[in-house]
């Protein structure tokens, strides 16, 4: 925000009013912009924050991530890439298919695709970790949480590579993942977090530099 220039203000989610005609700050301030990292789902569940949906549709409230954001943030839409890259169905050339074999892992929406071998099972817009389970080529659960829901998407398992690393609590070894960030079209940079079978909210966040 600082960074920005912009005329901004942080302000709390509970300092925030949903009023018929928009949304207000503590200060009774109408909010034009807001930057949203609460995510939609929950919204949804929530009286104030359909509200909140309905003055966005109403063209009375802008807000960043915008609503189709919540498209890219399932999980579903992995097996779908997966399934029009694998498919051949036109949608993709053969170089971004080729892309896709290479980076993406086989994903699916239902278990019995990965028949065989071990996979892992994610609910499609949970976060941190939750409710995901990886199980064995017999389909038994080894690690993580078995989930009740059915908004499941299920990947082939590859081994995450184990790093070492000092905190503060002593020596800790872990699971590395790597996640990258793509702001409009453009790399924009990379995180590395270290963490058990899973990577949960309790994962370490590793310092990196990329040259």
């Amino acid at each position: 925000m600082d960074y920005s220039g912009l005329p901004a203000r942080y302000v709390p989610l509970d300092g925030l009013t949903v009023a018929p005609g928009g949304l207000y700050d503590d200060m009774g301030e109408r909010v034009d912009l807001l930057y949203r990292l609460y995510p939609v789902e929950w919204l949804a569940d929530e009286e104030d924050g359909v509200r909140l949906l309905h003055l966005v549709a109403e063209g009375k409230l802008d807000i960043l991530n915008p609503l189709s954001a919540f498209v890219a943030q399932s999980k579903a839409l992995q097996a779908v890439i997966w399934e029009l890259a694998e498919s051949g169905s036109g949608c993709f050339t053969e170089e971004e298919r080729e892309t896709v074999r290479a980076y993406f892992l086989p994903t699916y929406l239902e278990p019995e695709c990965l028949a065989g071998r071990p996979y892992v099972a994610k609910p499609a817009y949970e976060r941190e970790g939750n409710g995901v389970g990886i199980y064995d080529e017999h389909g038994d659960l080894v690690a993580g949480a078995r989930y009740g829901g059915n908004d499941l998407v299920f990947q082939a398992y590859e081994e995450l590579p184990r790093h070492r690393l000092r905190t503060l609590e002593g020596w800790f070894t872990g699971r590395l993942l790597v996640g990258a960030f793509l702001l409009a079209g453009r790399f924009g940079g990379v995180f590395l977090r270290v963490g058990g079978e899973v990577t949960d909210n309790l994962a370490y966040f590793v310092p990196c530099a990329v040259g």
